[in-house]
């Protein structure tokens, strides 16, 4: 990850998305800057983005369930595939990465189809470049 060392106020958000009645649903989440486990309130105010059939605007979750591989944008402003929910995001989300977790059982054994996501509001940090550590990670 190209991270500059000097960058003091970098935040990290992750985020634990699972699927629940056909739409991906945050099962938990943290935010590094405000140490809080729901920093994610784009979530209720943009639902329908959620749903797993959702074919018009999916959110970066369900996409890369969907399509069943991880998802890095650099630049989430320069990416043209990306899409914001609203304008006050491109205040934070900067760089970010969804890769989906098959065969993950949140309740039980029953497997769930279920992501994780994290993003930072720094550019450039997470790159295709680095995908190979990424997935691993």
């Amino acid at each position: 990850f190209h991270a500059d060392p000097s960058r003091y106020n970098q935040n990290f958000r992750v985020g634990l998305y699972v699927e629940r009645n056909g739409t991906l649903v945050p099962l938990d989440a943290f935010d590094l800057a405000t140490r809080r486990h729901d920093p994610f309130s784009s979530y209720n105010e943009y639902a329908e983005r959620f749903r797993l059939d959702n074919a018009d605007h999916p959110s970066q979750a369900v996409r890369c369930v969907c399509e069943g591989r991880t998802l890095i944008v650099a630049d989430c402003a320069a990416a043209p595939e990306f899409e914001f929910f609203h304008e006050g995001q491109r205040n934070y989300l900067r760089s970010m990465v969804a890769h989906p977790l098959p065969g993950f059982c949140s309740e039980g054994v029953i497997p769930v189809r279920a992501a994780i996501l994290l993003d930072t509001n720094v550019a450039g940090f997470f790159r295709e470049e680095d995908r190979e550590t990424i997935e691993l990670l």
